[in-house]
């Protein structure tokens, strides 16, 4: 179940980030099986070709009609927000929502379109609806603490980096975005000092992104000593 929430995320950022820069996505069917937070159940025939089971008790197979028109809806609703029209692309995503409840998909969208339009508390709420029962999905849980921490939102913040981080210890941006929370409280913060060197410390050849903002947070930071 873990890494199916951790596949779910990887493939929103998929579906964004391809959008984003106008490229099409395609989504196969295993894709789309990992929308939704379910697996499609595989078996071997004796030609050692992968084919569907039947499920056993308790588990289910996927509604792939049901999957691949939240993700094509998602995507639609994510692209009219990007064209500069975030209200309708909500309502898309509402209406979604509505023939289809239990989809955290839409959730997590909904969150990425007010995250995009600047709305980082309401972004926080549906980053958070996502994250309920998804706790060990990491993308999400590190996306509902940045949107805390940009709503002003910092003791659920610091909690939820620390409980993203318990789980994913070397995930530099929770450790950054951790530091830069503590540092909003106190710019001499001891807790912030340790965060920055351990963002350095799991990067040597300084190259990643978290790695070049943690050197100058720690300039700034050594120069209000």
């Amino acid at each position: 179940m873990r890494m199916t929430n951790i596949c779910l995320s990887l493939l929103l950022c998929t579906l964004v980030l391809g959008c984003s820069m106008g490229s099409k996505v395609q989504l196969s069917n295993d894709a789309r099986a990992s929308l939704g937070g379910q697996k499609q159940i595989y078996g071997s025939s004796t030609s050692g070709d992968r084919v569907a089971k039947q499920p056993e008790s308790g588990q289910q197979c996927v509604d792939y009609a049901a999957e691949t028109e939240v993700s094509e809806q998602s995507v639609k609703a994510w692209r009219v927000a990007l064209a500069g029209n975030a209200p309708q692309g909500m309502k898309m995503l509402e209406d979604l929502d509505k023939k289809y409840p239990n989809m955290k998909t839409v959730s997590l969208m909904k969150g990425q379109i007010q995250e995009h339009a600047g709305n980082f508390e309401l972004a926080a709420k549906y980053y958070k609806a996502a994250n309920v029962g998804d706790e060990f999905d990491s993308m999400k849980l590190f996306k509902l603490a940045e949107m805390e921490r940009r709503a002003g939102k910092d003791s659920y913040a610091i909690t939820d980096y620390r409980k993203l981080l318990s789980s994913a210890p070397d995930f530099a941006p929770a450790e950054l975005g951790l530091a830069k929370t503590y540092l909003k409280g106190d710019a001499k913060s001891s807790d912030a000092k340790k965060c920055l060197q351990q963002v350095l410390e799991a990067d040597p050849d300084g190259k990643d992104k978290s790695t070049v903002e943690a050197k100058k947070l720690l300039q700034q930071f050594d120069s209000n000593k």
